[in-house]
């Protein structure tokens, strides 16, 4: 949710202006569930393969992958 950040200052603010007596109350008259999202397990299954490829392959390239950080960090 790109608005998050925004909606948790203005759930402060409403409670440093005594709007709203705490966080819990503030929250839970400006935030409002317009959709559930479940996990789906068909897609979890999926990915699963690529989430573990990718896991194995990381410690075979994080030197290099440090090395290109650190050469593009010098040109600052």
């Amino acid at each position: 949710m790109p608005d998050a950040p925004t909606l948790g200052s203005a759930i402060l603010a409403a409670v440093a202006a005594g709007l709203k007596p705490d966080i819990q109350t503030a929250a839970d008259d400006m935030v409002h569930v317009r959709d559930r999202i479940e996990p789906n397990k068909a897609a979890h299954d999926e990915y699963r393969f690529y989430v573990d490829q990718y896991i194995a392959t990381y410690p075979r390239v994080e030197d290099l992958i440090h090395e290109t950080v650190r050469h593009v960090a010098a040109r600052g």
